[in-house]
């Protein structure tokens, strides 16, 4: 009997710390957090410009310039854009003349999905294993029962 208490102190310890161990093994360093990276450098000088240089991403600017989200392009801030060309913005309904008949709320929604606080480094996003979550511009108020209204964020799902 004195045999098997003192195997069971001994064991007991010794299993637990195999399975952290064997847990440990399964955490590789692309299950963390996608870190920020530095803004980059753009030709023009800032990310505004940038997005002028690239012809297919037209209705994306003019979407940009009607939610007033232009000037904060032009500014230090960084950002990262998931920007949809102009076919995407045409299949969605977003040629010239449906972003006139939307609301600008609405709008807002949409094309601030596509915006990303911070600047994320492109080898992050290449070298992804997994789906990450990253939280979007976007932000809902919701009416939540019995609880009054919040604000709801938004998260967008990157994959490789």
């Amino acid at each position: 009997m004195h045999h098997t208490t003192i195997f069971y102190r001994i064991s007991f310890p010794f299993l637990l710390f195999l399975i952290l161990m064997a847990g440990q093994g399964c955490i590789k360093s692309s299950d963390s957090g996608i870190g920020h990276s530095d803004p980059l450098k753009f030709e023009g000088g800032n990310l505004k410009t940038a997005l002028e240089l690239i012809d297919s991403l037209s209705l994306f600017r003019q979407a940009l310039d009607r939610i007033g989200f232009t000037p904060r392009l032009e500014s230090n801030n960084a950002y990262t854009i998931f920007a949809p060309g102009n076919e995407a913005m045409k299949a969605a309904g977003l040629d010239a003349t449906g972003m006139q008949s939307i609301s600008i709320d609405s709008l807002r929604k949409i094309i601030t999905y596509h915006i990303l606080p911070g600047a994320i480094d492109n080898l992050a996003l290449n070298n992804l294993p997994i789906t990450k979550f990253l939280q979007t511009l976007r932000s809902d108020t919701i009416r939540v029962p019995f609880e009054g209204a919040r604000v709801k964020d938004t998260w967008i799902g990157v994959q490789k």
